[in-house]
């Protein structure tokens, strides 16, 4: 007996964002079948297996707020216009 892969988890979590405004309108086998789908095409997908790359490079952000990008500075100012 062959083992199965470890699940992705940014796979499944994009699956599952895909998913959810379909809860409760579609019938389970509906969106297992939508899952099924998904799951194929964003893993043999040349375009969507990129887009999944990108998002697996990302870091998963711990809680909301500004992020300084990278070479930026934070001077704690708001803004960026001079003052008159």
């Amino acid at each position: 007996m062959t083992a199965k892969p470890p699940r992705d988890p940014h796979l499944d979590a994009q699956i599952e964002r895909t998913l959810a405004k379909y809860r409760g309108i579609a019938p389970p086998s509906m969106l297992r079948a939508m899952r099924k789908q998904l799951e194929h095409l964003l893993t043999t997908d040349p375009s969507a297996k990129r887009l999944m790359d990108i998002v697996r490079k990302r870091p998963i952000p711990v809680h909301s707020g500004d992020v300084i990008k990278d070479g930026g500075e934070d001077d704690g100012e708001a803004g960026g216009g001079e003052e008159n």
